[in-house]
This record gives C-alpha cells, structure tokens and sequence, in this order.
C-alpha cells in the first residue's frame, strides 16, 4: 500500500469517527442553511472534517483545473446554495462585508486594516493585489477572484 493510499485511509477513518460526528452533524445542517450561524471554531471544525473527508475520498487536493473550470465551478456553487437566489447572492456580495453580521464588527475589522496599511507605509498612490478579493473594495486594488462578473471590475 503507498503512503498516499494509507493516509487517505487514515483521513476516511478519522473522518468517520466519532470524533467529527459533531463536524458531520453541522455540516449537515449548514447544507440546508448556508446562512448557519458558526463560530470560528466550527467553522474550523467543519472545515477539518471536509478536507478529511475529500482527502479519503482521493477528492483532495484538487488537481490543476482550468481557468473556465474554475469559473463554472464558483457560477455553479452560487446556483447550488440552499434556499438563496443567484440575485440574492449577488445582492448580498454587493453589499459585502456588510450584510451578514453586526455593522460595528465590519468597521472595526475595517479601521484595523486601513491602520495596518498606514503602519507599512501603503498609502495612495500604492497599489494592492488581492487574491479572492470578490467586489467590495473600493480602493485602486488589483484583484483575482474566481467570478467572471467580480474580475471584470479590475
């Protein structure tokens, strides 16, 4: 047996265990709500689980798809979420960071990140990259994101 193959079957059992029967169970129920409400630590939870489970699967890491792979993956993800529209989505990221959580929240992760440019000295006329980026920011960004609709942006 290769190695690949053992910690595929170490990650299956791992993932079946009883150890994420609770990841399993969130997970479950986050896939009748996207809009689930998670801690951090669920989310990371969750996350663990998933990555296990497509690992045992052989289903992870994903291998080198194509860029139109990739975007009829992200347009076929947003057609695929439980009870949202593709406008809803779409409504919703335009108003992105602000619409899923309290608004104070946002500003204060906002003014942090604004101080961290300040502190190392980016400021206009710099330019930024940001990867997965979506469309929200407004400032000069050069941004990748999965979306054909967000890219055309930048």
């Amino acid at each position: 047996m290769s190695l690949i193959k053992f910690t595929q079957a170490i990650a299956r059992y791992i993932a079946k265990s009883f150890l994420m029967g609770r990841c399993r169970n969130l997970w479950a129920k986050n896939l009748l709500d996207w809009n689930l409400p998670l801690t951090r630590v669920e989310k990371v939870y969750v996350g663990l689980y998933l990555i296990l489970d497509d690992y045992g699967k052989g289903g992870f890491p994903k291998d080198n798809s194509s860029r139109d792979e990739v975007y009829s993956g992200e347009i076929g993800y947003m057609d695929s979420l439980p009870g949202l529209s593709r406008s809803d989505i779409i409504d919703g990221a335009s108003r992105k960071p602000f619409w899923l959580g309290p608004l104070r929240s946002y500003l204060n992760d906002f003014c942090d990140v604004t101080d961290a440019f300040k502190s190392a000295d980016i400021l206009p006329p710099k330019r930024i990259l940001e990867i997965g980026c979506g469309s929200w920011l407004d400032v000069r960004t050069t941004g990748i994101d999965g979306l054909p609709s967000n890219g055309d942006k930048y």
